[in-house]
This record gives structure tokens, C-alpha cells and sequence, in this order.
């Protein structure tokens, strides 16, 4: 008992530290505008439950000029388009407001793997410190999405079960977790880890099953709200659509591909892994050799032929396979994290690293078959375990001088792409303002509606500024408007009618600020062509590293369909 105050010291000063960290990276986004799927839940939330004078979405243009929201919202779990259906009723659609909701959640993820390090015998304020640093927290800490609320309520309600194995700790843990599914889906990967303690033995305790199948059931029970309601709000029918997107193989093989890629340079970086392989005072060092020799030259191998796009996605039409030296970050990423997992996986007998491990091919099952789509947020589960997995290791098999080494160039690292990534982000955001704020301009000049076909942040703007989103591709815009038309981030095509009486005034090119002259600016890859930079989506590799524009967006004169003018 005598380590109970100490104990208890250590988790306030964690919470202390994780609540302030939060807090600070919070209010340092807290102007980020809006964008990707931010917007997608404020639509959701504004459904829900309408301001004064608003009017439900019913239709978005994510992949076609109109679509259901419902179609967008089935698959998901309505906590969070609840939450923030609710905020927006107290604060208005304020994002600097609304931003503020991720602070508890992120508080709640760091606390909870400083808690789950101590049960697995990591390093627990290292574990605290990269996990902080690292942009699959950051990022999504800094936007309006439903990843942190989910995995924060998740892995503090992991965190507890474990810490606290009585009944009522029981009853709180299944609580916690299954409020985080009602956030996001991507919580249920974690439930098969209630069932096994830290040695993967699984639990003879009835208890411990009943409460773990109730806290599932609750899981899976979705609230009555628009736009769908409660007809397909079920666990068995996300079940099904897994099942259903498992046969998927062709995506779910290059996903693979994407996985050992975001896993070596986001998760886990190659300066970091570079420490945690050459420090290391066993095993023989020509065995070291032979397998850091084996993944340097089978990985970008493969890539370079083409083999996994040939086997893996016949038939898809993917991008080539990268092979410039911008990529050899990510050659060299892959091989590394292969080359260490030789050695930090391996089944040992103390600590929790079979469960970490068990963990980690939850996530990756998870990732592979009941995602839709490549992106590093898919992947925000798998941080805890790998960090626990690094410390544990360095911790393990190398020297005091070379674990400080280690976790020193793993934090570093983290910072300075995480840093990179969010002014990515935040600057691509920010650009959608700027052009509906323009296109406002230009379309009160020459008197004619504004209009786009952008979608996600670019819609959100115009809309505010007072324009609408073009519908059908088949609407002729009579009265003629002034039409925003983004270059990267737009999947629509226009039909030549519209495009005959269309005459491209000027083009707004989002440059890569030199605010941050020190940092390499990463975002993501075409032909996915998504420049947010967490979101991911890239068939082959997370991020590229480039200070090319982010963004063009056209500003174009629709002549009125009477003057039949043409585009010269």
C-alpha cells in the first residue's frame, strides 16, 4: 500500500499535465476554419436540431453534385452530431466555441494511456509525452471531427477496466466505452480486449463477459435522430456492412500498403526507429544487419514493380507507384518498422506486450476490413500500443543514454511533423474562406449568384457567405452566377453546356505560407488529391513533402443562358 500516494500523485499530475497540454493546442486552433468532414457534423448537428431560421440538410455533394446526408450518416454512430447539435444551441455555430468540445476528450485520451502504460509496465510519462506529440492526436484534437471524442471516452474507459477491476469500475469502464461508440464505430475494434487480461489470458469472471456484452449492446443502439432515425440504428447492421466490405479486396489490399506506411512515418517515426535498432544490446548484431538489409531492399522492390498494385488492386484505378526521391522517406519508414517489430514483437513472457500485440492486430484487422478508406484518423487506436510497444523496447535492450536518445528523437520528430502538418491543414482550411470570401465580392459586383461546386469547406463559406452549392449537373444557371470551382479537391465534372458560357475571371492559388520557413511542409499525395493534412486517404503513402499551392479555386463568369456567349 505504500505505493497507493505516489500512485495517486502521479495520475493528478498526469491529468494535470494532459488537461493543460490540451488546453493549450486547443486554443491555438480554436480560429481554425472549418473544413473536410468539420463540416459534414455541423450539417449533421444542424439537422438534428435546427437554429432559428436554418433549415435541415438534406442533401451534400461529397462524391456526387447531390446526395442524401443519409446516406453519408448510416454508418456512424450520432454521438457526436448529437453533442454538438447541443452545443450549437447554447453558443451558436461558432467554430472558436465549438472547438472547445475536443478539450475533455483529448484530456481523457492522454490520462487514460498514461493509465494503461503503468497496467502494461511502460514508461508511463514518456508514453504521455509521444503520444501528446504525435499528429494522429494533434491533428484530429485540432478539428471538428468525432475521432479524439471516441477514442478519448474509449481508451479511458480501457484504462479502467483495467485499473479498477471491481463491479462498479467494470460498470463505468463499459460505460465509457460504449458513449465512445455511440462517437465513432471505430471503437468497437477495442472490445475484444475486455475479455483478456494483460497476459492474454481470457477472463473466467462472469461479470466481466455480462458487463462487456451489455456495455457492446448498448454500443450498437443508435438514438432516434434525423436524418435517418432508428431504422437501420443497430450493431447488427454495421456488422453487416462489414461483412459486406470485407470481399472489398482490392481496397483492402493496397490499404495494406497504406497501413506499414503510416504505421513507419507517422506512428512511429524512421530518426525514432533508427535509435531503437542501433542502441539495442542484443540480438547479435550480424542478425540486426540481415534484417534491416532484408525489408531495405524487399520493400521499395516491391513498390518499384508495381506488385502490390498489380496484385493486391486489379482493376482499380490507383496512382502509380511512387518512386522519387520525395517517397524514400516512406521507403525508408516501411523498412525500418519492419526491421524493429522483428525484434519488439517477438512473444516474451513479462510485461503486456502480448497484449499490445493482440491490440495492435485488432487495429489493423479493423483498418484493413471495416474502413471505407485509407486515412491516418483510421488509425488514431493503434498509437497507444505501438508508443507502449517502443518504450518498452528501448526500455528493455538499451542503456539509459540511448532510451533518453530514443524517446528525445521519437518526440522531436513527432513535434516537427505534427507541426508541419497542422499549418498544412490549417492553411488549406483557411483558404476556402478566402475564396468564397472573393467570390462574395465578385458576385456582388456583377450582380449574379454565387455559387459552387466545391464541397466541404468551400461549401460551408459560400453558403455563409450567401451562396448556394450547385445542384443537378444538369442545372442549366439560367440567370447566369459567379461559380467557385476548386482544381484539387473537387470530383465534380461540369457539363459542357455550363462550360461553353463559362470565362475564368481569375484564380486564387493557395500558396504554402512562409510563416514557417524552418519545417518541411507535408500534405497528402494525389491522386486522392485531399491536401487536409490528417485526414490521409492516398492508396500507397500518408504525406507528401512539397511547397507547391495547396489549392486553386477558378473564379468563372456563367454568362446568362440567353446571351449564349461562349468561353474564348
Amino acid at each position: 500500500m505504500s505505493g497507493t500516494p505516489r500512485s495517486a500523485t502521479g495520475l493528478l499530475l498526469a491529468l494535470f499535465a494532459s488537461a493543460a497540454f490540451s488546453a493549450a493546442w486547443v486554443a491555438a486552433n480554436s480560429g481554425k476554419a472549418v473544413h473536410v468532414d468539420d463540416t459534414f457534423f455541423l450539417y449533421w448537428a444542424r439537422t438534428i436540431s435546427p437554429l432559428p431560421g436554418e433549415s435541415p440538410v438534406v442533401t451534400i455533394n461529397w462524391d456526387r453534385f447531390e446526395e442524401p446526408l443519409a446516406s453519408q450518416t448510416q454508418h456512424y454512430m450520432p454521438g457526436w452530431a448529437m453533442l454538438l447539435s447541443t452545443a450549437r444551441r447554447a453558443v451558436g455555430e461558432d467554430p472558436r466555441l465549438l472547438h472547445w468540445l475536443q478539450w475533455p476528450f483529448a484530456t481523457m485520451f492522454l490520462v487514460g494511456a498514461f493509465m494503461l502504460a503503468r497496467t502494461f509496465g511502460a514508461p508511463p510519462w514518456a508514453t504521455l509525452l509521444l503520444c501528446a506529440v504525435n499528429p494522429a492526436f494533434l491533428l484530429p484534437t485540432a478539428s471538428l471531427m468525432a475521432d479524439m471524442p471516441a477514442m478519448g471516452l474509449a481508451i479511458f474507459g480501457l484504462a479502467v477496466w483495467h485499473a479498477a477491476p471491481g463491479i462498479a469500475g467494470r460498470i463505468s469502464a463499459g460505460l465509457l466505452i460504449a458513449l465512445g461508440a455511440w462517437m465513432k464505430q471505430s471503437v468497437l475494434v477495442l472490445y475484444p480486449l475486455l475479455l483478456f487480461d494483460p497476459g492474454v489470458r481470457v477472463t473466467r469472471r462472469p461479470q466481466d463477459w455480462i458487463i462487456a456484452a451489455l456495455s457492446l449492446a448498448l454500443a450498437g443502439y443508435y438514438p432516434n435522430v434525423p436524418p435517418r432515425g432508428a431504422d437501420n440504428g443497430s450493431i447488427l447492421g454495421h456488422v453487416a456492412w462489414i461483412v459486406q466490405s470485407t470481399w472489398k479486396w482490392p481496397l483492402t489490399g493496397a490499404k495494406l500498403s497504406y497501413l506499414l506506411a503510416t504505421a513507419g512515418a507517422v506512428l512511429l517515426t524512421p530518426v525514432a526507429t533508427v535509435f531503437a535498432l542501433a542502441a539495442r544490446r542484443s540480438p547479435a548484431p550480424g542478425d540486426r544487419v540481415k534484417a534491416v538489409l532484408a525489408a531495405v531492399v524487399c520493400i521499395p522492390v516491391l513498390a518499384r514493380l508495381g506488385l502490390w498494385k498489380k496484385l493486391l488492386a486489379p482493376g482499380v484505378n490507383l496512382a502509380g507507384v511512387p518512386g522519387t526521391a520525395n517517397d524514400l522517406w516512406f521507403y525508408a519508414a516501411i523498412a525500418l518498422l519492419l526491421a524493429w517489430a522483428w525484434y519488439a514483437l517477438r512473444p516474451r513472457r513479462e510485461g503486456g506486450s502480448a497484449h499490445l500485440g493482440l491490440w495492435l492486430l485488432l487495429n489493423a484487422a479493423g483498418f484493413l476490413f471495416a474502413t471505407w478508406t485509407p486515412a491516418v484518423r483510421h488509425l488514431i487506436p493503434a498509437l497507444p500500443p505501438l508508443v507502449m510497444l517502443y518504450l518498452s523496447d528501448l526500455r528493455r535492450n538499451c542503456g539509459e543514454r540511448a532510451y533518453r536518445a530514443g524517446v528525445g528523437a521519437a518526440a522531436i520528430a513527432g513535434l516537427w511533423l505534427s507541426l508541419s502538418l497542422a499549418h498544412a491543414d490549417g492553411t488549406f482550411a483557411e483558404w476556402a474562406k478566402v475564396a468564397a470570401r472573393r467570390g462574395a465580392e465578385v458576385s456582388a459586383a456583377r450582380k449574379l449568384p454565387l455559387i459552387t461546386t466545391g464541397s466541404w469547406g468551400l461549401r460551408y463559406y459560400v453558403e455563409k457567405a450567401g451562396g448556394t452549392v450547385l445542384g443537378r449537373a444538369s442545372d442549366p444557371l439560367a440567370r447566369g452566377a459567379i461559380l467557385l470551382l476548386p482544381r484539387l479537391t473537387d470530383h465534380r465534372i461540369l457539363p459542357d453546356a455550363l462550360r461553353r458560357r463559362s470565362r475564368t475571371i481569375e484564380v486564387l492559388a493557395c500558396p504554402y505560407s512562409r510563416q514557417w520557413p524552418f519545417l518541411l511542409p507535408a500534405r497528402t499525395l494525389p491522386p486522392e488529391r485531399m491536401v487536409a493534412a490528417f485526414h490521409g486517404g492516398h492508396l500507397w503513402f500518408p504525406y507528401a513533402f512539397s511547397r507547391a499551392p495547396f489549392e486553386e479555386i477558378s473564379v468563372i463568369v456563367v454568362a446568362p443562358a440567353s446571351t449564349r456567349r461562349r468561353n474564348r
